[in-house]
This record gives structure tokens, sequence and C-alpha cells, in this order.
């Protein structure tokens, strides 16, 4: 049996070197615990726990420094409250709680610019954009400014051409008279037969003649007015509408409505089963604008325009059109009569008289109670005698006077008796 002995063990050379380096180690941690507690006293100070009792000790105010947490050390200290997420570089944003875990933020990338739970509704991260409200002036000092700085519409200027067409004269014979009669008529004459129809609304049988040979226009004209197999004898008259092509430098307020207290008349009448023949260039059925507006129709010309006018159907959309601006009869019917053509592009439509008076027959004789007439030329013994029928059957006739003012020489079929003339004023109701 052995025997223990109860001396302590000498210690040797590499044991008293492993004890002064134990004894120095907590030397320095003795050392650096008090800086240590002083750093961490500037944290505790801003503490709601810890803040008052640092503060409480003036000493320790002026001893404490400033510190800085890291990223990891602010989502240790926060992590446990579960209702606060930090971003970096020391700013917080409040975390949604939908009842998981919180957790750290570990992306560099900023957050999005819409929470979940602040998105628009409907899916749509931005408004609808509405255009501005325009606002024009009220008052008529202010009305008067506004209009004068409202662009001028600027025209075409009218081509310079003949008012007839050349060589080229129109007879009427009564309804009564055979049709061998307008053959020895033209014989006697030295006249070539164009064209020929019955003319019922005047109860005659119309023919389009051209003047053969040498003889004069005059010449044949005056020996034709003495025959009396002839009941009417003319030249082919030329027309043209009221106005050319127009461009518009802007785009202005629609004041015509406005003018002509359209709003009210509304009130009272909107033109329902009223039938509007609309005598001018070929109408677009298939605008928009004038969807189901045109009943019926007629080519009194015939033959293809050169190029395309769209007068006739800026006249109907002014009488029924339903679109961005309401017509004058919303609720009328259109009987779209062809009467006029282009011969070649860029040349302003015309007419004859021979065309219009099948024109005017066509649409009296379909039930037409208005006839709107959007061109002018000269008299017209023939237009005018079909005209004067068409009032007695108490069709309403409604003519362009022209846009030269009131200085001008009288236009046809306007000065006619019996027909309204119609004129344009502009925005601030000054006659052309």
């Amino acid at each position: 049996m052995t025997r223990q002995s109860t001396l302590q063990a000498i210690p040797g050379p590499s044991e008293r070197k492993q004890d002064a380096h134990h004894s120095g180690r907590t030397a320095l941690l003795v050392a650096l615990v008090p800086a240590l507690l002083l750093a961490a006293g500037s944290a505790w100070a801003g503490s709601p726990v810890f803040g008052p009792r640092i503060g409480a000790h003036p000493a320790a105010r002026l001893a404490v420094q400033p510190a800085q947490f890291s990223y990891k050390q602010h989502n240790r200290r926060f992590g446990a409250a579960g209702k606060q997420r930090p971003r970096r570089f020391d700013r917080y944003m409040i975390a949604p709680s939908r009842g998981k875990d919180w957790q750290k933020q570990t992306s560099s990338r900023p957050p999005p610019r819409d929470p979940p739970d602040r998105r628009p509704p409907h899916g749509h991260r931005h408004p609808k954009r509405f255009p501005p409200l325009l606002i024009y002036p009220e008052t008529e000092a202010e009305r008067a400014e506004y209009l004068a700085s409202l662009p001028r519409r600027q025209q075409r200027a009218p081509q310079t051409q003949a008012q007839t067409v050349e060589r080229q004269i129109v007879l009427l014979f009564d309804a009564d008279r055979s049709l061998s009669l307008r053959d020895q008529v033209a014989r006697t004459h030295g006249l070539q037969r164009l064209s020929s129809q019955p003319l019922p609304l005047l109860a005659a049988n119309i023919g389009l003649f051209r003047i053969g040979g040498g003889r004069s226009e005059a010449a044949v004209l005056a020996a034709l007015q003495r025959d009396a197999r002839v009941r009417l004898v003319q030249l082919n008259q030329r027309y043209s509408h009221s106005q050319g092509a127009s461009q518009r430098v802007a785009a202005i307020p629609q004041y015509g409505p406005r003018s002509v207290g359209l709003p009210e008349a509304h009130q009272l009448a909107l033109g329902r089963k009223v039938a509007v023949a609309v005598i001018d260039s070929k109408v677009d059925a298939a605008h928009p604008d004038l969807k189901g507006a045109v009943v019926r129709s007629y080519d009194a010309a015939g033959g293809a325009d050169a190029a395309p006018d769209f007068h006739g159907t800026a006249v109907a959309g002014i009488i029924r059109g339903r679109g961005i601006v309401e017509g004058v009869a919303p609720e009328a019917e259109i009987l779209a009569v062809r009467a006029f053509w282009t011969r070649r592009p860029g040349a302003l439509p015309e007419t004859d008289s021979y065309t219009l008076l099948a024109a005017v027959d066509w649409a009296v004789g379909n039930g037409a109670k208005v006839l709107n007439m959007s061109f002018t030329g000269s008299r017209d013994a023939a237009l005018q005698e079909a005209l004067e029928a068409a009032n007695r059957k108490g069709v309403v006739l409604i003519a362009a006077a022209g846009n030269k003012g009131p200085r001008a020489a009288p236009a046809f079929p306007a000065a006619y008796p019996g027909v309204i003339a119609v004129t344009a004023i502009d925005e601030a109701d000054r006659r052309y």
C-alpha cells in the first residue's frame, strides 16, 4: 500500500511561466473592465431602463463617449421585440406583424417603394390621369378678349372660272309634247343632244344639248327663245360650294351650337322623321357620326370623282351628326343627293343647271321636307321655276348666301323669293 504525500509539489520552471502568464492576463482584464463599462454606458444612457441611472452620476455623464453599434448588434438588440425591423445605417422602420417570426434583413437592396399593405387598390400603381378641365371666360369683356385671341380660319382663294358650261344649253319642253319634238328642235338649230330626262316637278321634259358648228351661244339662245315649241331655254350655269376647302390653324371651341341657341331648341324639337335633302357632293354614309342617318341616296352627277370631297359629309354632319358634336336635327332623316363632282385633283367641286334640276326633282319626289343647298351661282330661270314649284308643295328651301359680306352681289339660289338665305359668322359673331 502506497502512502500519499500531503506536501504540495514544488512548481517547476514551466509551471511558473504559466502562472505569470495567467496573472498578467487577469491584470489586463481588471484594467479593461472599467473602460468597457464606461463605453457601454453611452448606449445604456439612451435606454429607458439604464439611462436615468447613468445620467444620475455627473462624473459618468462627463466620461461617457458615444458608442457605435454594428448591424448585427442592432438586430440582436431589437430582435426580441418582434415589432421593429432596422435597416442599415441606423434607419428604422416598422415591420408589419403578420404572425411570422421576425427575421433579420440581410439584403443591401432598398425596400420596395410600395409595401404590401400600402399598395393602391385594384392593382394600379398610379391613379388614372384625366385631361385638364378647360374653363372659358364668362363675362362679356373676357369673352371678347378671349375670342379675339383665337386663330382665324384660313380659306383657300376661290378659283376663277366661267359662270356657264362652255357651249352647253338647257331646254325645257312641256310633258305633253312628243319625244320626237326634241330631235326636230335640235336639227333645226344645229344642236347635239347630250342627255334628257322627265322632270315631274315641273311637268316637263328637260334636255341638255351642245351647240354645234361655229355659231355663237348668244345667237343660238336668241333663236331658241323665239321658237314656240320650247318652253324654256338657258345656258347651262355653273355652281360651286359657298366656300372652298379650309385649313384650320388650331382647334377652337364649338361656338356654333351656342350661338344659335341649339340646347334650348332641342327641348322643343329634334327633327324626328323630317326628311332633309342634302344636295351637295357625295355623303359618306359609313361615317360613325352619321350612322343610320342616310335613308336614301341618289347620284345625279354620275361618274366618279377625280379626288374626294368632304363638303357633303360635313354638311350632313351639321344637320344630323351624332358624335363629338350633335347636329341641329339629330333625329332627322338625310336624303343624300350627289350633284357635285371634281374633274381633276386640286380643283373645286362644281355642278351645272341640268344636274341640279334632276337633283331637286328627285328630292321633292322622294318626300323631302327641306332642301339644303350649300352652293352659289348666277340667276337660273329653270332652277328658279323648279324651286318655286317645290315651295308650292310645302318644301322649305335653304341656300347659302355666300361669305362675301352684305355688300356682295346677290347669290343664287339664295336670292330667289321663298328661299331662306344663310351666311356664316365667326366666333365673335362677325360676318364673313
